[in-house]
């Protein structure tokens, strides 16, 4: 049966209460408070825990006080031989029935090893381990003390990272455009490409590259203006070995293509002295211009 326990006639607020709002809230882990719950070596065979807050996956809170510290003792290593310990809290009820947080040290048979619960409290359990650092110990030596809780921030560093990781995607979006051509964009450029004599001598298609990729937003391409020399075998079937003859735009058609432009150059009559559905070199220089 539901309880509404912040109601008139029910005003009392029970642990349980508390641990499923917390539970429900943070889902577990170690506070930004005091020292959170830091962990330090002041000695060769003792870890020890600084102030805090840590909320249990139960949203169980316990608590160091400010200022004060639990001290774990690590049994004293063996020279050459790597072992591990689980430090943290059990929390079970004493004998008059009040559930209390003891310290525990956990011998581990492994480096993945956590001591094992019997259940939860909400369920009934009555013992339950939380697990808060691992200890490793190479012979004499603590070596590493590894946390096995998240960090829970408050709301306020959410807030901070979606305002920072909105302008970095600003910045990402911008530098992303950047590398492609955008619509809009006026491209001049020159190249030496081949292409392909067709149409009876008529059109000449090739494909004249970029330095980089169009951006999807582009979908049409215009030539605004062109000169080219078309060399086929030892002659020169448009302008000459020493320049570029103009070209007329209303000639040429473009096209996007996935690598560059498709450029479709057609002549009212064949170009003379070319040897139709073969290949030609081109000496082009061209400006672009992109749209949607």
């Amino acid at each position: 049966m539901a309880t509404l326990f912040t109601a008139e006639g029910y005003l009392d607020v029970y642990a349980q209460f508390d641990a499923d709002l917390y539970c429900g809230l943070s889902g577990g882990g170690i506070l930004q408070v005091g020292s959170r719950m830091a962990s330090s070596i002041p000695d060769a065979n003792v870890v020890r825990i600084g102030d805090g807050v840590l909320v249990t996956s139960e949203g169980r809170a316990i608590i160091i006080t400010a200022g004060s510290y639990d001290d774990f003792d690590i049994p004293v290593g063996a020279a050459g031989v790597t072992a591990y310990y689980v430090i943290g809290y059990r929390l079970y009820s004493d004998q008059d029935n009040i559930r209390v947080a003891e310290q525990f040290v956990y011998t581990a048979s492994s480096a993945t090893d956590l001591p094992a619960s019997s259940g939860t409290l909400r369920e009934g359990a009555t013992e339950v381990y939380v697990p808060v650092y691992r200890v490793r110990q190479d012979g004499l030596t603590i070596t590493s003390v590894t946390a096995l809780m998240d960090t829970l921030y408050p709301l306020s560093y959410f807030k901070t990272l979606i305002e920072s990781l909105s302008s970095q995607n600003t910045s990402l979006t911008a530098l992303i455009n950047s590398h492609f051509v955008q619509p809009g964009t006026r491209v001049d450029g020159t190249a030496w490409v081949t292409g392909t004599i067709t149409n009876s001598g008529k059109d000449i298609m090739f494909n004249l590259p970029l330095t980089k990729p169009l951006a999807p937003a582009v979908k049409k391409v215009q030539v605004v203006g062109m000169y080219a020399k078309v060399r086929q075998g030892n002659k020169y079937l448009w302008g000459t070995a020493a320049a570029r003859k103009d070209v007329d735009p209303e000639e040429v058609t473009a096209y996007k293509a996935d690598y560059g432009v498709n450029i479709v150059w057609s002549h009212k009559t064949a170009l003379s002295g070319a040897l139709n559905n073969d290949v030609v070199g081109i000496d082009v220089e061209a400006r672009l211009r992109f749209t949607t």
